[in-house]
Parts: C-alpha cells; sequence; structure tokens
C-alpha cells in the first residue's frame, strides 16, 4: 500500500470516527431530553394534585363537605382519561362554583397517566368519617414518595403503585 491509500484509508477511519462520536451525541442528547421531558411532566403532576387538593378545601370550607363525584367514570370515581371520546369532565363542581379557573388534567391523560378522585361516605373500608382519595395513577418516573391514603380495610396507595395519593377526611 502505497503513501497515498495510506492517508485515503486514515480519512476513511476519521470520518468513521467521527459520524460515530456524532450518532453517540447525538442518541445520548435525545436520551437525555427524553428524561428531562419526563421530569418535567412529574413535576406538573405534582403541582397539579397541590392545585386541586388546595381548590377541595376551599371547597370543604365554603360549603362544609367534600364535592361529590358528578362524573361517574369507572365504579364511583371521577377521572381526567375518559373513556370512549366522551367530555372532558373533572372535578367541574370547582370550575362552576369559580373555586379553580381550570381543574388541572394530567400531561399525557391516558388510560395510563390520569388523575381520579372519589368521595366515600363514614364507615367506608373501615374508616368512620367521609373522606375523599385523590391520585395520580401513574408518574413516567419512578418516585419514592407515594403518598398516603388506607383504611383499615383498604390500602388505596396500593392502587396507584407508581403514583401518588391524597386522602382527605371530612
Amino acid at each position: 500500500m502505497g503513501v497515498v491509500e495510506q492517508k485515503l484509508a486514515s480519512l476513511r477511519l476519521q470520518r468513521i470516527f467521527s459520524l460515530t462520536l456524532i450518532l453517540f451525541l447525538i442518541v445520548l442528547s435525545l436520551i437525555s431530553l427524553d428524561f428531562i421531558r419526563n421530569k418535567v411532566k412529574d413535576t406538573k403532576r405534582k403541582a397539579d394534585i397541590k392545585q386541586i387538593q388546595t381548590a377541595l378545601a376551599v371547597y370543604q370550607s365554603r360549603f362544609g363537605v367534600l364535592p361529590e363525584v358528578e362524573d361517574d367514570d369507572y365504579r364511583g370515581w371521577d377521572a381526567t382519561f375518559e373513556p370512549l371520546g366522551q367530555p372532558q369532565e373533572f372535578l367541574n363542581i370547582l370550575e362552576r362554583e369559580e373555586i379553580i379557573d381550570y381543574v388541572p388534567r394530567d400531561p399525557v391523560n391516558s388510560d395510563i397517566y390520569y388523575y381520579r378522585y372519589r368521595k366515600f361516605p363514614a364507615n367506608s373500608f373501615g374508616c368512620r368519617e367521609p373522606f375523599y382519595i385523590l391520585q395520580i395513577m401513574n408518574f413516567e418516573g419512578n418516585v419514592n414518595d407515594h403518598g398516603f391514603g388506607s383504611c383499615p380495610e383498604r390500602n388505596f396507595v396500593d392502587e396507584a403503585p407508581n403514583g401518588y395519593t391524597v386522602q382527605v377526611f371530612e
């Protein structure tokens, strides 16, 4: 192999190496962006639940009771995800009573990622007082804090193992 062929082979190797490095950096950037997007969605979910929880506290303070579920999406639960393309209804009573401008919805809002609310009457699952459960059903990343929500006969946290649960008594 002559000097010219060696230089051409060296240039080809440098180009292959450069292209490989560029592709690796692009893939690494895409993975990082996806991770950041998921973190942003999970942070929004936590902020949404705090906002809904505050609005529910205002409602309870104003009316002396917790709101009832008006849109029974599944066995008494009101959820942000509406099956079969139904209109989005989730705790609309908070908007009608002008406690909140809009009720937040999960950033993805699918059958996996959604929020849900349900008010339970006294003596449900061994809890003596009426209470509500508000849940983020799933985070995109893993979380350490899953909130709290249980009665002697039912642990609501187990129903959203990678989510967050809030329980408030009336």
